[in-house]
């Protein structure tokens, strides 16, 4: 509160909701380099300063961070502190890809389609020949692929239950992920959604599980006018 103008009350940070808690980063490694010494300062000391107060306070959470960048080429390339680097690969964990736990897809899909089929309104199913055409796609975007295509596809099909030919799957090539692929396929799925609702950008949001605003960015991003 007063820490700037218009500021008329205090707010809890994140560091501050997590405290005797869990931080977790995602994507540590877009963090810019100039907060990059104030995390480390926050790892090293458990110290953070608030917006607005003068006094230094004390942290007592865990870390948690997650990446799909190479942070030792990061390093390489002075585009990530070698000291931050070294301080938050205490441990490591490597999540395998999609493709390597196809015994996943299925729990996945129907979790996904929870949510759609609650943005539809109307309950949304997959037959079986679609399940068997999802665990044999080595889904080169992982789990946002995963997530993208049944939505695009919720929007498709006729009726309740999504079929096969309903399915925008991207080829991957040579068994590596090609984010141009990726992002062609949603941007291909904004468009069949806004087709699908006659220009509404409310109803393509809700179709495509995500958020009004993240929709115009993303056919800002994608140059979708409409």
């Amino acid at each position: 509160k007063g820490a700037y103008t218009g500021a008329a009350e205090a707010r809890l940070g994140a560091v501050e909701s997590a405290e005797s808690g869990t931080l977790f980063i995602d994507e540590i490694g877009e963090l810019p380099l100039p907060l990059q010494p104030k995390l480390l300062r926050l790892l090293d000391r458990r110290e953070y300063r608030k917006i607005g107060e003068a006094n230094l306070r004390r942290a007592n959470i865990r870390f948690v961070a997650a990446t799909n960048r190479d942070l030792e080429g990061l390093v390489k390339r002075n585009l990530f502190r070698q000291d931050l680097f070294y301080r938050v690969c205490a441990a490591k964990v490597r999540l395998p890809s999609l493709k390597e736990r196809t015994s996943d897809i299925a729990y996945l899909a129907d979790h996904f389609l929870e949510e759609i089929s609650e943005s539809a309104g109307k309950k949304i199913k997959m037959s079986k020949k679609t399940r068997e055409a999802m665990e044999k796609h080595p889904w080169p975007g992982n789990v946002r692929e995963l997530k993208n295509v049944l939505a695009t596809a919720a929007a498709l099909c006729t009726g309740t239950v999504i079929d096969s030919k309903d399915l925008s799957l991207v080829p991957a090539q040579d068994g590596v992920e090609d984010p141009g692929s990726i992002k062609e396929a949603e941007a291909e799925s904004i468009r069949k959604a806004l087709a699908q609702t006659g220009g509404n950008k409310r109803k393509a949001a809700r179709l495509l599980g995500i958020a009004p605003s993240t929709l115009y960015s993303k056919m800002k991003k994608y140059g979708i006018n409409n």
